[in-house]
């Protein structure tokens, strides 16, 4: 009878301790699943930081652009103003030339003039 209790007791123990390492396994995948799980996270969380990232410096990149076309457009606007001006003061410099008080010119105009021709 004693043997049979042994090998019972064997049993149970050998059973036990199967169940102890099953539990273990068990255990040990949970971890090694949420593991996973969180270094997916973490992944997907980097993936959308360096997105976020991106389209920051695209905007960036974007008004940077902007101001320049902006810079380019007033640059070239003085650029006209300035040579209008220029060309304002040649003429009001070549009208400025001609002395109409000249005793010439009132020549000219004298011989130009139908009458003058007739005496000529």
């Amino acid at each position: 009878m004693e043997e049979e209790d042994n090998g019972e007791e064997e049993k149970a123990g050998v059973e036990e301790e199967e169940e102890e390492e099953e539990e273990e396994e068990e255990e040990e995948e949970e971890v090694e699943e949420e593991e996973k799980e969180e270094e997916v996270e973490e992944e997907e969380e980097e993936e959308e930081e360096e997105e976020e990232e991106e389209e920051e410096e695209e905007e960036e990149e974007e008004e940077e652009e902007e101001e320049e076309e902006e810079e380019e457009e007033e640059e070239e606007e003085e650029e006209e103003e300035e040579e209008e001006e220029e060309e304002e003061e040649e003429e009001e410099e070549e009208k400025g030339d001609i002395d109409y008080s000249s005793d010439k010119l009132g020549e000219c105009l004298h011989r130009s003039s139908p009458l003058s021709l007739l005496f000529h």
